[in-house]
């Protein structure tokens, strides 16, 4: 009984019923420039371009009557109300329950907020960028920092162009593959089928998506419901993995952690750039392995971005035992022997802990034990070159390439590690700023 009931509210939550709205021309536009920024397509519609406005709103408190007073002329008055076309938008019942919220808090009408937010969104350009807020290194700013540094600097030696390919064995996130782009051809794979069935729904289908991405609210009921029920359609499907991930302890879709709901519409909005990023990649479901296979790697000069599951960690569903870390090391060390294929791989050599928890820091000292030496040594002695980055809680992130770059670290034939890279180029760039929505390596703003 409980599942046909979920399946009746879904589809009945995803005919969201249309809202009349009124807004000045000039916003409407504003918010059709925005929507292109950052979706790299035209709005189908001024009511896609506004729904994708209010669902990106950060939530910070807005400041009426500094809004008013900057941005006048965006915001319609009373009297120019009066003359304009109204604009139907189709909002879900838990979209307009917030703007109702946000109203009420500002003392103003629910037309009037949704205009003053808009405003506020188109104004900031800093639109949401995490779809799936899985537990992760690679979107702090320090790694970002030093990712881009790396790769600016494997650009510089190559003169400046892409690589011919790029291929992520591991996609996880995607936050490498969102921020960062260094080939016209892009690969990424992952043995996860709901990660890889959801970005391909949103690569395909993504209108459809986010209607039923919408349609579920913030509750208890609601995720023990999608948690019990998996449907066979795959935008159901995709949607269903999307909440469940987000409302859940450590994104395990199993124990109720509920955002709040202006997070998920956050993070709803984050997919339409999400979507944009993917549209020339080819994605599929393959494991670490046969991702590896040389028979399945293309032809041309290739980076190989791999960030395999750490060891001693709980943190992944597909987790890698050492001897499979083994069989992984040789395998990329043979792939990079060629002139044509270059290695950036991800490590952690440290545990992260809890400062104040004697029994973390106790677990963070076993597992350190664990980790010391037996990853990032698989890698040493054969030419490669590396740079540590330290995170917080003690975490310790190494990352190993086949090229040196600015402030690397040879990985030498003695157990002593040392030696700096001298920066050869004369006219090396600085990093990209961490906030950039896309690094395109080698080519100028």
């Amino acid at each position: 009984m409980t599942k046909k009931t979920c399946v009746t509210q879904q589809h009945q939550g995803t005919a969201h019923p249309p809202r009349t709205l009124k807004f000045s021309r000039a916003l409407i536009a504003k918010a059709s420039e925005f929507f292109k920024a950052h979706s790299k397509r035209e709005p189908k519609s001024d009511s896609e371009s506004i729904l994708y406005g209010l669902l990106a709103y950060s939530g910070c408190r807005i400041n009426v009557i500094e809004t008013r007073r900057q941005h006048i002329i965006l915001i319609p008055s009373a009297e120019e109300r009066l003359t304009l076309h109204p604009t139907s938008v189709r909002i879900p019942d838990a979209l307009y329950a917030d703007l109702q919220e946000i109203a009420l808090q500002c003392a103003v009408t629910v037309q009037e907020i949704a205009a003053l937010i808009l405003v506020d969104v188109v104004t900031q350009n800093d639109p949401p960028r995490h779809a799936l807020r899985i537990p992760g290194s690679k979107r702090d700013p320090r790694m970002q920092k030093a990712i881009s540094s790396i790769l600016s600097n494997c650009n510089n030696n190559l003169g400046g162009h892409y690589y011919d390919a790029s291929v992520e064995p591991c996609g996880g996130a995607l936050e490498i593959h969102q921020n960062f782009k260094v080939a016209d051809e892009e690969i990424i794979c992952d043995i996860d089928p709901e990660k890889i069935n959801l970005y391909q729904v949103i690569q395909k289908q993504h209108k459809a998506f986010v209607s039923c991405a919408l349609s579920h609210g913030i509750d208890y009921q609601t995720f023990e419901c999608l948690k019990e029920r998996v449907s066979r359609n795959r935008v159901e499907r995709a949607a269903r993995y999307f909440y469940l991930c987000l409302n859940s302890s450590r994104n395990s879709g199993e124990k109720y952690k509920g955002l709040k709901l202006r997070t998920y519409l956050n993070a709803i909005a984050a997919t339409y750039i999400l979507q944009a990023r993917l549209q020339a990649t080819r994605i599929y479901r393959r494991d670490i392995f046969k991702t590896l296979n040389s028979r399945n790697l293309p032809a041309g000069k290739t980076l190989l971005i791999v960030d395999p599951p750490y060891l001693a960690t709980h943190a992944y569903a597909d987790n890698l035992t050492y001897q499979e870390h083994e069989k992984l090391a040789k395998r990329l060390l043979t792939l990079c022997k060629k002139e044509n294929r270059d290695l950036l791989y991800f490590c952690r050599i440290t545990d992260g802990h809890d400062k104040l928890d004697s029994n973390e820091q106790a677990i963070k000292l076993k597992n350190d034990q664990i980790m010391q030496g037996l990853i990032d040594d698989l890698y040493f002695g054969h030419g490669l070159y590396y740079t540590d980055v330290c995170l917080d809680h003690g975490i310790i992130e190494r990352i190993i390439t086949s090229f040196p770059f600015e402030g690397a670290t040879q990985y030498g034939n003695e157990k002593e590690r040392h030696g700096k890279v001298p920066d050869t180029s004369e006219e090396f760039a600085d990093p990209h700023p961490c906030a950039s929505p896309l690094v395109e390596m080698g080519v100028n703003a």
